[in-house]
């Protein structure tokens, strides 16, 4: 038994922790003024964060337009006979509007910029919803149907998920897309360069979309040219 107790000396060599083989920052200013750093990973690109009044971009915008769109859809389905008449239908889009914009949760000076834009595509497509109407009515309507297309023998699937699929009064479905921005030619969906609605076609006739069966189709973008849409923005 020693007489005293001493602690064994620390192994040696010992292992040294090494400094990240690349360390790139990314300096932010802090609340008080003092920089903040932050660590990257070792060969990733610094990536800067948004600015806190940043403006909304149009990938944000168009999921707002399709949120308010689609509840404003499942809405008139809840009415006698599938229209309340225009006023109504416009008060519902407000208010499916401010629930989109709600969810966005957007600041108040996106709000004040957003809400009149909005506004506007509301009476857009009220009015185009009217027009419907009178031409060929609509049964039921139906807000972001997923589908699919099984090609290639099964070995490749193609899944899609309509922005409005309608059952018209002649068991025909109108398939209706939104666009924010501008809506491709006619000539660009026949030649290949816009697929987007022929594919859904396809699905439709093959019945593909969830909940309904085989059927005819027609392609719809909302305005049905380039210069209705260019009146919804």
């Amino acid at each position: 038994m020693p007489e005293a107790v001493r602690p064994c000396p620390r192994p040696a060599p010992a292992p040294r922790r090494r400094p990240p083989a690349r360390d790139q920052r990314h300096r932010g200013g802090g609340p008080d003024g003092r920089p903040l750093w932050l660590l990257c990973p070792p060969r990733a690109a610094p990536v800067p964060f948004d600015p806190l009044d940043a403006e909304v971009g149009a990938a944000d915008y168009g999921q707002m337009v399709h949120e308010a769109m689609a509840r404003w859809t499942r809405r008139l389905e809840t009415a006698p006979g599938g229209w309340p008449g225009a006023a109504t239908a416009l008060e519902w889009f407000e208010e499916a509007a401010e629930a989109a914009l709600e969810e966005a949760a957007a600041r108040p000076g996106l709000l004040a910029f957003w809400r009149p834009r909005l506004s506007r595509i509301g009476a857009f497509v009220v009015a185009q919803e009217e027009a419907m109407q009178r031409g060929q009515p609509v049964r039921t309507r139906h807000a972001e149907v997923p589908g699919h297309l099984d090609l290639a023998q099964g070995q490749l699937r193609l899944k899609v998920r309509a922005d409005r699929i309608d059952l018209l009064a002649d068991r025909t479905l109108s398939i209706i897309d939104y666009k924010t921005g501008m809506p491709p030619s006619n000539k660009e969906v026949q030649d290949g360069r816009a697929p987007q609605m022929p594919l859904e076609a396809a699905i439709a006739a093959a019945g593909g979309f969830q909940g309904w069966s085989r059927a005819p189709s027609r392609r719809s973008p909302i305005g049905g040219s380039p210069a209705a849409a260019r009146r919804a923005r």
